[in-house]
């Protein structure tokens, strides 16, 4: 005669994946009547793996587009761009989000220090020429 006790025992061990729910429907107990006899025999629960699709990354829980969120966000123009700076032309990384929130993308610096660099440098009280708009300002900055 087979008991409940082999019964999820031998269902744990063909199918490692299935839950507790679904082993205590198979032998007619309760989701906690599985754990205890489970936990008895030495047998912990086997928590399901999820990867994201794209870098195989592991997810601690399963998403509704199976990717982790830096995918996510690439896949939704949501990563890093590329800019340069405006006063020192190094190159530098900026949030998409806020590169454009930033005049559109016009104006770009790396640091408050570089903008603050052309700022001084044409609009401060010992400026050297005065322009009109800040974008003349960075034009004639460009040229030089």
């Amino acid at each position: 005669m087979i008991n409940t006790k082999n019964i999820i025992l031998e269902a744990r061990i063909k199918f490692p994946k299935m839950t507790y729910v679904e082993l205590g429907k198979l032998a007619g107990v309760s989701k906690q009547r599985v754990h205890q006899i489970l936990k008895a025999e030495g047998i912990c629960y086997i928590r399901p793996v999820y990867n994201c699709i794209e870098c195989n990354k592991s997810l601690r829980t399963q998403t509704k587009t199976g990717k982790c969120l830096a995918c996510h966000n690439k896949s939704r123009g949501r990563g890093d761009i590329e800019l340069t700076c405006m006063a020192c032309k190094i190159t530098f990384k900026r949030r998409v989000a806020q590169a454009y929130r930033n005049r559109g993308n016009k104006h770009s610096f790396c640091s408050r220090a570089c903008m603050g660099r052309i700022l001084g440098l044409y609009f401060g009280s010992g400026s050297i020429n005065k322009y009109p708009s800040f974008a003349d300002a960075v034009k004639h900055h460009n040229e030089m």
